[in-house]
């Protein structure tokens, strides 16, 4: 009864919040602000914090809407799975600049579950000891290789690995539509991995490293997609016209690589879809989270588009998709 009770709790909190989410009426009012400060104004309407600096809000929203979903969410392993992904973010960064020997201003999210000092002393000292298994073991190995040769690719490739092992590990074999929104990542992410590997004319040993465990797609059935890229789009057929098309699309160049990123992205959002009107399943606080995302991204183009000058239509061509 008390596990029923803080769920129902926690959807009555999200279903107040609802009301200032960035709905089609607002989202059109973003789009035709003739300026930053009416931007601005739009966006406090909505409780996105109170920095005068209107680049700083998307930022100052998110880590407002991070901290009510970890005060939310029934199961802290949850959490992990999502939040684990800014702390990763956070190492890649400050590992990068550590290379570097940049020391100073290193620009690091607020959303993860580790301490930023905790972060910056450990990759500072080399020493992770005190961090989840998973990590202590990847940047371990990491270190090893750094130690010989600064590769930011292999920064990148080992600390992405890391995160899914993570979020798989929190999740266990409990909830099986969170578990599968994960497995679409890394189906999406290892298809998007080839295709920049197929067009760069590289070999398969680069393809062993970019690939991640987790998605459903098995690795060898990709590597064959290496000398025949047909085959890439029968791949994903199983995701829609939609996906498999849009392969096509990008392996062609007849859509930038990052629109198909785009739609696989939107693809995964929608696997939540149907919770948006339950409440009372841990999904629903996940699919809030998920939207909270997408709006605080969606502000950071709209600003973008109101700094440099961007039309309206050109805008709402970026925007299409931001409510499925």
């Amino acid at each position: 009864m008390a596990e029923q009770s803080s769920a129902a709790y926690a959807i009555g909190r999200i279903r107040a919040r609802q009301r200032n989410q960035m709905d089609k009426g607002r989202l059109e009012r973003l789009v035709a602000a003739a300026s930053e400060d009416e931007i601005a104004a739009i966006l406090r309407e909505m409780d996105w914090g109170t920095s005068a600096d209107l680049s700083k809000l998307p930022d100052e929203f998110l880590k407002e809407q991070t901290l009510f979903f970890r005060s939310v969410v029934p199961d802290a392993a949850v959490a992990e799975a999502f939040l684990y992904e800014y702390d990763t973010a956070n190492i890649k960064m400050l590992l990068k600049a550590r290379c570097m020997g940049l020391t100073e201003d290193v620009p690091l999210s607020e959303c993860g579950l580790i301490p930023l000092q905790t972060l910056e002393h450990d990759v500072a000292q080399h020493r992770y000891n005190g961090l989840n298994e998973i990590l202590v073991k990847a940047l371990d190995e990491l270190e090893k290789r750094l130690s010989v040769s600064s590769d930011p690719l292999d920064i990148d490739i080992t600390l992405d690995k890391a995160y899914y092992a993570l979020a798989f590990s929190s999740l266990g074999a409990r909830y099986p539509l969170i578990r599968e929104y994960f497995t679409y990542k890394v189906d999406f992410l290892n298809c998007i991995s080839l295709i920049r590997v197929i067009a760069m004319g590289k070999s398969e040993s680069l393809y062993l490293r970019l690939f991640i465990d987790g998605g459903t797609i098995e690795k060898e059935q990709l590597l064959s997609a290496i000398d025949s890229p047909e085959k890439l789009p029968r791949l994903y057929a199983k995701f829609g016209r939609d996906i498999s098309s849009a392969i096509e699309s990008a392996q062609s160049s007849q859509i930038p690589v990052a629109q198909l990123e785009k739609q696989m992205d939107d693809a995964s959002y929608k696997l939540f879809m149907p919770q948006r009107n339950t409440a009372t399943e841990t999904e629903t606080v996940v699919e809030y989270y998920l939207r909270s995302r997408r709006e605080a991204s969606v502000a950071r183009i709209l600003i973008a588009a109101a700094v440099n000058g961007f039309s309206p239509d050109a805008v709402r061509e970026r925007m299409r998709d931001m409510y499925v």
